[in-house]
């Protein structure tokens, strides 16, 4: 678990040190304060995937999909990362015992400032649970959910959580639609048959959303961008 997190000439902070965390954190703020862009920091000290990858796990999206190509942003995108462009930025965290972080390269002073004897990524490597803001794209919640089978147990687990927020339904299954050319979720309730997930709203949808690509992962970290958005009240 994340104990503390340390941030130098990232984005739009200077300098950010955050301690008293616990295994559930919620982030809240006006709009543009940099609500994502911890999640993002987080994310890049976690990991060591190249910079421009970044572009489009929590933003640029429409209807699921990168509103342009990865490689239109990865370069501008990942250049604004230092605070007003400059290079010698860094993330860090710390889970108790052992620290994690990130710079630009190798020539970062502001990381070895920050954690003493690293000049690049450093660490153990942690896998991250990384959710966007809705929505997704079908075949990302359909590609979760399959992926999410392969683990005994977890169906029932699935569909046990949803009912939470919809008691009446019953099961959730993978599904040709009626092209045949495609699979998609279906839903069945208390109707005689199976329905397009979709149409049981963005509160049912969402959580299952969440719920597939947390419990098919093994990470340590799961990060939600703006987790209230299409959730019921």
């Amino acid at each position: 678990m994340i104990t503390s997190l340390h941030l130098r000439n990232f984005k739009r902070f200077e300098s950010l040190d955050v301690s008293g965390f616990s295994k559930v954190n919620l982030l809240s703020g006006k709009n543009n304060c940099g609500k994502t862009g911890l999640l993002e920091a987080i994310l890049l000290a976690s990991d060591d995937m190249p910079l421009g990858d970044l572009s489009t796990v929590f933003r640029l999206v429409n209807g699921g999909q990168s509103s342009q190509p990865r490689n239109t942003y990865s370069y501008e995108y990942s250049r604004w990362f230092g605070r007003n462009q400059i290079d010698d930025w860094a993330v860090g965290f710390s889970d108790g015992e052992k620290r994690n972080g990130r710079g630009p390269g190798q020539s970062s002073d502001a990381l070895e400032k920050l954690n003493g004897n690293s000049r690049s990524w450093h660490g153990e490597r942690y896998e991250c649970v990384a959710l966007r803001s809705w929505p997704y794209a079908v075949d990302e919640d359909l590609a979760a959910y399959e992926s999410m089978l392969k683990l005994d147990g977890t169906e029932q687990k699935f569909e046990s959580l949803l009912r939470v927020l919809e008691p009446k339904l019953k099961t959730i299954r993978s599904l040709p639609t009626k092209t045949k050319e495609s699979r998609a979720l279906y839903a069945t309730a208390e109707l005689g048959e199976a329905i397009p997930l979709a149409l049981l709203g963005n509160g049912v949808n969402r959580l299952s959303a969440i719920y597939s690509r947390t419990l098919g992962s093994k990470a340590k970290i799961v990060l939600i961008d703006e987790i209230e958005n299409g959730l019921h009240h």
